[in-house]
């Protein structure tokens, strides 16, 4: 058999996989060998550039993705998405949602983890409705349960009470960037844009208050 030119690199990172089975390899020049894939190497900007296979022997070449048949291109590319699925479920199993109130980091978890982010307009020390909403769902072991899952949790706050100027600062621009009629409003916000509004607070118990968040996430 005669095997693919291996191509050296350095290896700034590498996802690595589970024991798939092993698969027969071809370059664009026909040439091939059997392995198992070990892991990806990625470049700096996270991008695939070479696949270490394992042979049946023990030795591992690591192979250009550019060099590859299709075939094995594609399925570098669907390995890849699918160790990607794994690990945000076992990140997300063991997550614990907490609310914030730096919209920075909140934008921060929303892209490390693939959430939106769940923008709470309120007002914690004046807005009945608000203290209602945060006493019967928001500290409600179901809604953190999904929380936990589901959303970046982050409180935009609008008190009577005093408040950091960054703080007030801060708060003022969602308000311009998210508009909304009353207090309290929650909203759905993901890359950046609103995709579900919800105003006021009607005595929605924690179970049901998340099945409405639920539909609009789907």
């Amino acid at each position: 058999m005669k095997y693919l030119i291996v191509l050296l690199i350095a290896t700034l990172s590498a996802t690595v996989f589970s024991a798939p089975a092993p698969r027969e390899w071809t370059n664009t020049e026909g040439k091939s060998l059997t392995g198992t894939l070990v892991e990806t190497v990625l470049d700096a900007q996270g991008k695939a550039t070479a696949a270490k296979v394992r042979l049946p022997n023990g030795q591992v070449y690591i192979l250009e993705l550019s060099k590859l048949s299709a075939a094995d291109q594609e399925y570098v590319a669907t390995a890849q998405k699918e160790k990607a699925a794994e690990e945000q479920k076992a990140l997300l199993a063991s997550r614990r949602a907490k609310w914030t109130d730096d919209w920075e980091k909140a934008q921060e978890e929303s892209e490390k983890t693939g959430l939106p982010i769940l923008l709470l307009m309120t007002g914690s020390d004046w807005c009945g409705y608000c203290i209602r909403l945060k006493s019967n769902v928001f500290e409600e072991r179901e809604f953190q349960k999904f929380a936990n899952e589901n959303v970046v949790l982050m409180i935009a706050d609008f008190p009577h009470g005093s408040q950091s100027k960054a703080l007030k600062e801060q708060n003022e621009k969602l308000k311009k960037d998210f508009p909304f009629g009353g207090y309290p409003t929650v909203k759905l916000v993901k890359d950046g844009k609103e995709v579900a509004s919800f105003g006021g607070y009607g005595g929605d118990s924690a179970e049901d208050y998340v099945k409405k968040l639920a539909e609009k996430l789907k």
